[in-house]
């Protein structure tokens, strides 16, 4: 495989494989394995097809819009501002999210140590795009190498005798919040457009990158997941999901060394940061040209670089148990944004698309079911909490 489609995989895998390692343990632990990984499998179509939903409408504009000039170019106003309020939100939810999670590792609750996560964010958006993602590229191969040994270590405690595939409650009773978190964990629709003027509109190239980054992001999800709720089980029969992520955390680092545990949870924060953030850069480089802001290139790069990692410290900072919650909310958003905006808008497309999947009349209707599933799951959520 060409080292460019590596790259550009990783761009996916790095933006995907994050959060969700962190809280598909978490959230899943009470429904049960088999229903888990059925869950996460329709999710991982989900996510693969969508995925070439989005990136179809840049190969039809040939160019590397983002999804609100995308709306613009095939419907209007109104499209344009969807995109581009859902594209916000989500990106500087995500990103409060990992500067949340990442704090947890070590000091818990310390507004100090999140201010300081965001300011080497800060450091490390100055640098040019192409710079970065070597860097995220690094980073997910260090990242895969830590899961492959924390996995192996996870399975040489596992007590086989006491364990039950189907243990947990019925899936019912609590999906609604498991999957908005879920399909969040497979979030890197926000990088699609990056990923389209990475490959210069190559479909192949492109249809290549979606399938092995969801390919690959599933199956690190899945070997995880599973290995570390079997020795939870195994070791807490009757386990009920901790109240917050440092709790989390402090309980698998009692049975799985801690520095593997740490060293885990700083690189798959990391490389979704990096994914999240290149994306959103991305889009307020454009946001700057529309706007001819007059300024130095450095002066330009540094203020955007602010822009995009400002708010996302505030919210980390002030709101009380942000990760599971922002996570939580982001799955809505994320529904909006890398479903029912790019179906309404290929709805307007006439002529042959690159991927033959999205001319099905029953993916599309699948797809709106699903996605309206994830809003009212998220509402529900909401009103129950």
């Amino acid at each position: 495989m060409k080292k460019k489609t590596l790259s550009a995989i990783f761009l996916l895998v790095g933006t995907a494989v994050g959060s969700g390692l962190i809280t598909l343990p978490m959230v899943l632990s009470q429904i049960g394995i088999l229903k888990a990984c059925g869950l996460m499998l329709l999710c991982t179509f989900v996510a693969y097809v969508s995925a070439l939903a989005r990136c179809e409408l840049n190969l039809q504009s040939k160019c590397d819009f983002t999804l609100e000039d995308v709306g613009l170019h095939f419907s209007g106003r109104m499209a344009a501002l969807l995109g581009n309020v859902c594209l916000k939100i989500l990106s500087f939810s995500l990103l409060s999210a990992y500067i949340y999670g990442l704090s947890s590792v070590f000091m818990p609750g310390s507004a100090t140590l999140k201010i300081i996560i965001a300011g080497m964010l800060f450091v490390l958006f100055l640098f040019a795009s192409s710079d970065v993602l070597r860097i995220n590229k690094y980073s997910c191969l260090i990242l895969i190498s830590m899961v492959i040994v924390t996995v192996v270590t996870a399975y040489t405690k596992i007590k086989f005798t006491s364990l039950s595939l189907a243990t947990g409650t019925a899936i019912c009773s609590n999906i609604y919040v498991v999957l908005p978190i879920l399909f969040t964990s497979f979030g890197f629709h926000g990088s699609l457009h990056s990923l389209t003027k990475f490959c210069k509109n190559d479909s192949k190239m492109i249809q290549r990158a979606c399938l092995w980054g969801c390919a690959i992001s599933a199956s690190i999800y899945l070997i995880w997941y599973v290995s570390i709720t079997l020795l939870l089980k195994s070791v807490h029969e009757n386990l009920l999901n901790p109240l917050n992520v440092h709790e989390w955390l402090s309980l698998l680092k009692s049975l799985i060394p801690g520095y593997l545990i740490g060293g885990l949870v700083v690189f798959t924060i990391s490389t979704s940061m990096i994914g999240v953030g290149i994306a959103l850069m991305d889009d307020l480089h454009r946001l700057a040209d529309r706007c001819h802001l007059g300024c130095s290139p450095i002066m330009r790069r540094i203020l955007l670089s602010g822009l995009t990692v400002l708010p996302a410290m505030f919210v980390a900072v002030w709101i009380p148990e942000a990760f599971i919650n922002v996570l939580s909310f982001s799955g809505c958003i994320l529904a909006i944004l890398a479903i029912m905006l790019p179906l309404f808008l290929l709805s307007k497309l006439t002529g042959q698309l690159h991927f033959n999947i999205l001319n099905s009349g029953t993916w599309r209707i699948f797809l709106w079911l699903f996605s309206v599933g994830i809003i009212v799951c998220e509402c529900l959520h909401l009103l129950g909490s």
